[in-house]
């Protein structure tokens, strides 16, 4: 399990980093325009099928982070960073929450694909997710 859930923080770090640099250098717009662009693109190569497409991605994700957290709890003692992973579940939880409600808006024509994603909140969520798999694989690295 230990295993596993350094290779889960590995891959938070990996996959948010680019991201988390842009947001620390005050320039993310250009980097959350160019994901919009593609995900338009996609969904119009894609047609109707982009719809299904883009829910079984929420379901997988929302499989992910639970698991991510199901291993945190499991593997890590520090009392410290259970406050902390708590604390991000409860964010994640509203995160998931209003993805879930703008992604039904999309899907239900009531709004465009620029008000998709919550930019500020993607953005601290970005940045939480990243800090707590750092201080994970620190903590499983100096078995605090």
């Amino acid at each position: 399990m230990n295993f596993l859930l350094a290779c889960f923080a590995a891959a938070l770090m990996l996959g948010y980093g680019y991201y988390c640099w842009q947001i620390l250098r005050a320039r993310p717009q250009n980097f959350e325009k160019q994901l919009m662009m593609m995900l338009a693109e996609w969904m119009v190569a894609r047609g109707p099928a982009s719809r299904s497409a883009l829910w079984m991605l929420y379901i997988v994700s929302l499989f992910l982070v639970a698991i991510y957290f199901v291993l945190v709890f499991s593997v890590l003692s520090n009392p410290a960073i259970l406050y902390l992973s708590a604390a991000l579940v409860g964010v994640e939880v509203y995160h998931l929450i209003t993805t879930f409600s703008h992604f039904r808006r999309f899907f239900g024509g009531r709004t465009t694909i620029v008000e998709l994603l919550n930019w500020k909140l993607e953005r601290f969520c970005a940045l939480l997710y990243f800090a707590h798999a750092l201080l994970v694989l620190c903590c499983m690295a100096f078995s605090l």
